[in-house]
């Protein structure tokens, strides 16, 4: 990414998800540093983008797996549960604010800012929402 490059700006972020594969995590995880170790704590020298300390920041995502359960709509598939630890990876620059709000208390999983390392008790959808 040369200074000044439009594909990345000062204010952006990047979420990335590995899709709950750990080959997926690292393989991106190793690209992603590749990209951005050159200008980690470089300042703003010359237009260069100035990537957070702790980049990319990772959340950790603990699905339930219920829907796999006896009383699930879902079937396994090769004989054993989908891996209930997924990562999410946010590459964002030290000027990149992520908006907050407050929780509104009807979920134990609302994340109500941007310092918190793990959503926990996450299922892929509905019986309903499959349906569609």
């Amino acid at each position: 990414m040369p200074a000044g490059s439009p594909v990345f700006g000062p204010k952006d972020s990047l979420s990335i998800w590995d899709g709950r594969s750990e080959t997926n995590y690292n393989a991106m995880r190793k690209l992603v540093l590749q990209v951005i170790r050159p200008y980690k704590n470089q300042g703003n020298q010359g237009g260069a983008l100035n990537f957070a300390r702790r980049c990319p920041a990772i959340v950790r995502q603990y699905y339930n797996n219920n829907e796999f359960s006896p009383s699930g709509y879902a079937k396994i598939s090769r004989g054993r549960h989908p891996d209930p630890l997924g990562n999410l990876m946010l590459v964002r620059t030290k000027e990149f604010i992520m908006p907050t709000r407050a929780s509104l208390g009807t979920s134990s999983i609302v994340v109500a800012d941007n310092r918190s390392r793990g959503w926990s008790n996450l299922r892929l959808k509905t019986l309903a929402r499959q349906k569609l």
